[in-house]
């Protein structure tokens, strides 16, 4: 499946779960249900983004972006969190405000099968949207799967809340902790978002072990005789390496090409997160100039 597929699923998704849920929450004056309707709606806000940056981050290169779109998807990815978070932080001072007012829900076990509904359908989107990001190393369409998550998961508590108060009635505070729930929930899962996304907009380095993996592969290849240095970034949830590597002085030009094609071969064949390996040829003990 396309990733603009997966993510008009999603809106249509989102959509239909947002009028439910907030029609139900409205009527049924169930503040976990209203929060959990407008998560949906960040939902359909976060997957018209995805859409937006899926189309530009996958435009071919061109002259005046010789290195590709794909920071779109990261910039797509870090607006996403950043609503995520505006979202939570919402829906918590709601429900701080409406506990504080003694706002009671009805007892109905229709809010309940909504709830249940609304998690049963987001764990699928989030499952089939991280399979399709996955396929195509989309950071884009991972934010956006984990976003679905999270609205699963805060549908658990919708279904907690409205599922309590209709056997308790004493306990219509839950409905109010369960909406600051969902908001905790939303808030987590936005600053992971956040995180993730702002690593690669800033050109973050892997971790040194995995440096040091790459490192191992080019002394490991015949002809290398040392690496002078070795560095690496992120970029949409993919690696760029760039190598100094250090030949035997008398090679030819040819020699040394070919041993840099070779390892350059190499990475990218055993490592699938590296995306570009540019390969820098010295004589072995030349200083540098």
């Amino acid at each position: 499946m396309k990733p603009e597929q997966v993510t008009w699923w999603g809106i249509w998704s989102n959509v239909g779960l947002f009028l439910i849920k907030t029609l139900a929450g409205y009527f049924g004056r169930s503040q976990v249900l209203l929060a959990d309707g407008v998560h949906s709606l960040s939902d359909l806000v976060s997957d018209l983004l995805a859409l937006v940056s899926l189309r530009l981050g996958r435009k071919p290169k061109d002259s005046q972006h010789p290195y590709g779109h794909g920071k779109i998807e990261d910039l797509g990815a870090f607006l996403v969190g950043l609503f995520l978070f505006c979202v939570a932080f919402g829906i918590a001072i709601k429900a701080v405000w409406y506990g504080w007012e003694g706002v009671l829900p009805e007892r109905s076990v229709w809010l309940v099968l909504v709830a249940l509904v609304s998690v049963l359908g987001k764990e699928w989107l989030f499952r089939l949207t991280r399979r399709v990001g996955e396929e195509h190393s989309s950071a884009t369409l991972m934010a956006n799967a984990w976003h679905h998550r999270s609205d699963a998961i805060s549908s658990l508590a919708s279904v907690f809340g409205t599922a309590v108060f209709l056997f308790f009635p004493n306990a219509a505070w839950l409905d109010s902790l369960a909406a600051i729930a969902v908001a905790l929930f939303i808030g987590k899962s936005a600053w992971g978002i956040i995180r993730d996304s702002a690593r690669d907009l800033v050109d973050t380095a892997p971790p040194a072990e995995r440096l040091r993996e790459f490192e191992e592969k080019a002394l490991e290849l015949r002809g290398v005789k040392g690496l002078r240095a070795l560095r690496g970034r992120y970029y949409s949830r993919q690696i760029a390496l760039d190598l100094d590597i250090e030949v035997d002085g008398s090679l030819s030009v040819n020699d040394g090409h070919e041993i840099a094609r070779q390892l350059r071969r190499k990475i990218l064949d055993t490592c699938p997160d590296v995306y570009r390996v540019m390969v820098h040829v010295d004589p072995l003990g030349r200083p540098d100039s």
